[in-house]
């Protein structure tokens, strides 16, 4: 989650989503998609294959990286790391998307490149309409240096690392949607939102459809000891309310969740920047309060795994069932 800081952002639209404005055909209205019976096996098959010890590897790689903060100097190197990582789960065309980003931190003014990380399922019935599932990688602290350690394992390491494993467990059930999906690790969140908001604006410009677009943002971080009391909030915009009621009922079906719909700070993650570009997007953030937020102490033997498996289902089904 972001702190709010002056900057400003140049955002430079490459030559590949040119090309796309040009080639779009489909709309994702216009599928209807699979039976729902067949939606339920699959996304059954898919959180069935969801371990919770693959996403706290993740979220301890991502954490391990010292810090993530977007001004630090490995903040190119944590986008490669990740590309890579898709990678190795068999999404060889991922890649790596650049923007110019300029800003003012404490005083300091820094013109760097930020770098979006974006891996692609091919759909096979409308492959330029897409669902999205998204997560920013950067991290940040209010109680130390951000440049030299900001573990960001809950904020938002857990973000990232359920983003992963959907796309891994999807690759491992051969899982071929109907519409494309893409996954997208967004850079400078806590700057700005500016990842997203560059993603965001590249996408409309190109005019591709989207059915969806997920955000995960802390969602490794439980309180309460009873597992049958566990919530999450799900958070919608104006034009989402429809996706609010879809996972709500989803929670009941699969995850054993309770769903808490929550409005409040929906400008403060990457999926604001996708309302503000008419895309219907919900937010999945941990309905207990973490008191190692933006500080040094958000390491992943303080998050709860287990709780972030169940999270990371309930995305695994939205896609499965919007498409």
């Amino acid at each position: 989650m972001k702190l709010g800081k002056k900057i400003t952002i140049v955002m430079f639209l490459p030559l590949f989503f040119f090309a796309m404005s040009t080639c779009v055909k489909d709309n994702p209205s216009d599928f209807d998609g699979i039976p729902l019976e067949k939606k339920d096996s699959i996304s059954l098959k898919l959180i069935s294959a969801i371990n919770s010890d693959s996403i706290k590897a993740t979220a301890t790689w991502l954490q391990r990286m010292g810090t993530r903060f977007s001004l630090a100097d490995n903040h190119r190197l944590v986008a490669v790391s990740i590309r890579d990582k898709f990678k190795r789960n068999g999404y060889y065309t991922a890649y790596i998307d650049s923007f110019l980003l300029s800003n003012t931190w404490k005083s300091q003014n820094y013109t760097t490149w930020q770098y979006n990380v974006i891996a692609q399922l091919d759909g096979s019935v409308h492959p330029d309409s897409l669902s999205i599932i998204g997560a920013h990688y950067d991290s940040n602290v209010r109680d130390g240096d951000p440049f030299k350690k900001a573990p960001g394992a809950n904020d938002n390491g857990s973000g990232v690392a359920a983003m992963i494993e959907i796309a891994r467990v999807m690759r491992l059930k051969n899982y071929v949607p109907g519409i494309s999906i893409q996954f997208v690790a967004f850079a400078a969140e806590e700057v700005g939102l500016f990842g997203s908001a560059d993603y965001a604006a590249k996408l409309a410009y190109s005019g591709r459809p989207v059915s969806i677009m997920i955000n995960n943002d802390m969602i490794a971080n439980v309180t309460n000891p009873n597992r049958l009391l566990w919530e999450v909030k799900i958070k919608h915009y104006s034009n989402s309310e429809d996706l609010s009621e879809k996972a709500s009922a989803l929670c009941g079906k699969y995850i054993k969740l309770t769903p808490v719909i929550d409005t409040s700070g929906i400008k403060r993650s990457d999926s604001y920047s996708f309302f503000l570009k008419d895309y219907k997007a919900i937010y999945f953030e941990s309905a207990s309060s973490d008191y190692n937020y933006h500080t040094i102490g958000d390491l992943a033997v303080e998050c709860n795994f287990n709780y972030c498996k169940l999270v990371t289902g309930l995305s695994a089904a939205m896609l499965v069932h919007s498409d």
